[in-house]
């Protein structure tokens, strides 16, 4: 043994005796081979210079292989200076490992441990505190229906999914039977561990793309402190998130060394539409990624797998219910015209000048089957995208021009655009959230004066709301201009 390691005699006597020491003792004591190494492992641990907490070494301990395993990774984390045993207990270093943070400055662990605490303690507080819209509703519904033996699919065609956010919910359903908290803020606590995963992707994927520390921070800060993500996480209620959650998680599956990255990333992708089929939007941009044909073609086929592999058992038990439920239900909501954008301008202007309502005219008819063309034009923008720019730009551009061109929108898709946007840093993002943010809250007034039955406040807070989803694609075209301008000057580089 290195004089480096050994430490002195009275002081390694007293760690030997303490209940962190009998754990490892335990844990490298379990074959006569391993016995000589036990005492090694402890004088080495004695004098572990980074500030990482014992219990998560110990969670580590656990997760490898072998002994030997545990020996070299103690001999990695043993590798800084440092002034004793008492300075390795650190408050957020249990936080900061599994984030791969440890080695990272003090003030950047400070402001990282900060943008998730506070994070963390303002969703649980709106979560509590404030019930929420229909979603949640639907969602108080459905939240014991696992252990009554019910399907979701019975509650009034209101659940157009696949039941794996139903198996979700039944899960925190089994684990509250020992809490007893609120079904609505239960079923939010999925959402919320949701946003946590995204922030640690965000984290992963800017230190991939070559961000430094500090940009990384503010990156994870602008979706986790975002107010959009607060209030669709914790008020609205929709798991739009847990599906992002999944792509995002099959884009950084592309940086990874593993062998079976690409089955990896196909799998993730395929959870992500299971989760919510609204993933399918993001099909033609991860599509035209994939290097060859095959892998194209794979991707095509097994995106909804899971999807109907998780529906078939309910399909087959009650084939029209769920039909209606999540196909044709789904594809009506998906091609309702007159609710956001263009279309939404022109009618209200329509109606302003000549009192023409189009939505009581051949006209709507006609604008809901003409969205299915601003489809096949996402493919073709997401195939001229994905040749010369990086997939967060592409995946930032193609979102714009989807929410600029459809005729249709409800708030939660503007979750999907928050990640991307984050990792570009777009000024314009924040302009983006502040009016979001207020549509959203609009959104939720309207939802508290139906709860209260107050019919007149409803209607006032109705053309507000309509006013703030003009104003918000207003926004969203002058960023889709900006950011074209500036890649087609990239582009001519």
């Amino acid at each position: 043994m290195s004089s480096g390691v050994v430490a002195a005699p009275c002081r390694i006597q007293t760690f030997r005796k303490s209940p962190h020491t009998i754990a490892v003792r335990r844990r490298f004591s379990s074959s006569p081979s391993t016995a000589s190494d036990c005492d090694f492992v402890l004088a080495l641990y004695f004098n572990i210079r980074v500030r990482l907490n014992f219990l998560s070494v110990l969670i580590c301990f656990t997760s490898l292989e072998t002994n030997r395993d545990a020996l070299a990774f103690i001999a990695i984390t043993a590798s800084w200076d440092g002034h004793n045993l008492d300075r390795f207990l650190d408050p957020y270093s249990f936080f900061h490992y599994p984030l791969g943070m440890s080695g990272l400055e003090r003030p950047v662990k400070i402001s990282l441990f900060l943008i998730f605490f506070f994070g963390i303690l303002v969703r649980l507080y709106i979560a509590y505190h404030f019930y929420g819209t229909f979603d949640v509703n639907s969602w108080e519904k459905i939240f014991d229906y696992w252990r009554q033996g019910i399907s979701p699919y019975d509650l009034e065609h209101r659940y157009a999914y696949s039941p794996l956010w139903f198996w979700v919910i039944s899960l925190f359903s089994i684990l509250n039977s020992f809490t007893h908290f609120p079904a609505y803020f239960v079923v939010k606590l999925p959402l919320i561990l949701g946003d946590i995963g995204i922030g640690w992707l965000l984290w992963k994927i800017s230190g991939n793309l070559g961000e430094n520390s500090l940009n990384r921070s503010r990156i994870v800060a602008l979706f986790f402190l975002n107010p959009v993500s607060f209030l669709n996480t914790c008020v609205m209620g929709q798991f739009d998130n847990l599906s992002c959650l999944f792509l995002l998680a099959s884009y950084f599956c592309t940086f990874t060394e593993l062998k079976l990255k690409d089955i990896l990333s196909l799998l993730l992708f395929s959870l992500a539409v299971a989760m919510k089929q609204t993933a399918l939007l993001f099909l033609p941009i991860f599509m035209f990624r994939q290097r060859t044909l095959s892998k194209q073609i794979s991707l095509l086929l097994l995106a909804p797998a899971f999807f109907f592999l998780f529906l078939f058992p309910y399909l087959r038990t009650d084939p029209s219910t769920v039909y209606k439920s999540v196909i044709l239900d789904s594809v009506y909501v998906r091609l309702e015209p007159f609710r956001w954008g263009w279309t939404l301008i022109l009618n209200n202007a329509l109606m302003t000048l000549f009192n023409i309502d189009l939505m009581k005219t051949w006209v709507y008819d006609w604008a809901a089957r003409a969205n299915c063309v601003l489809y096949i034009f996402l493919g073709l923008v997401a195939y001229r995208f994905s040749k010369k720019t990086s997939f967060t730009e592409a995946t930032l551009l193609y979102l714009l021009i989807f929410y600029v061109s459809t005729t249709i929108f409800a708030l939660q898709y503007i979750v999907w655009i928050i990640p991307f946007a984050a990792l570009k840093k777009d000024k314009m993002f924040i302009l983006f959230s502040m009016v979001m943010g207020c549509a959203y809250l609009a959104f939720f007034e309207w939802h508290v004066q139906y709860y209260l039955g107050n019919i007149e406040a409803q209607a006032r807070i109705t053309p507000v709301f309509a006013w703030l989803n003009v104003l918000s694609w207003l926004v969203l075209l002058t960023w889709l201009l900006i950011r074209l301008r500036a890649w087609r000057r990239t582009a001519a580089f």
